[in-house]
């Protein structure tokens, strides 16, 4: 997104006043902490008519895919860890 409204030579304010997209949301979308809603998509689409809302709804589904996938790699990584510590050779705290 960020990628974009550089390319388009506009601050994220002048991006959110052309699309209705509330700034505080916007930047969540940005930072990866707020979705790209249906509403959202078409928002963007009727601005900058480059791609369909279908797509905006995809970024979002890989974007979320992608996050899920390098949670359970890290989740992985950890169990593998932990698996090679045995009992006895942790740290006893006194």
């Amino acid at each position: 997104m960020l990628e974009i409204i550089d390319a388009l030579k506009i601050s994220k304010r002048e991006f959110s006043d052309k699309t209705g997209i509330p700034e505080k949301q916007l930047n969540g979308i940005i930072r990866g902490k707020e979705k790209i809603t249906e509403e959202i998509a078409n928002s963007i689409y009727n601005f900058y008519d480059v791609y369909s809302p279908k797509l905006w709804l995809a970024f979002q589904t890989g974007y979320d895919e992608d996050v899920k996938e390098l949670a359970n790699r890290r989740k992985e990584k950890k169990l593998k860890v932990e698996k090679y510590i045995l009992p006895d050779e942790m740290p006893i705290k006194k």
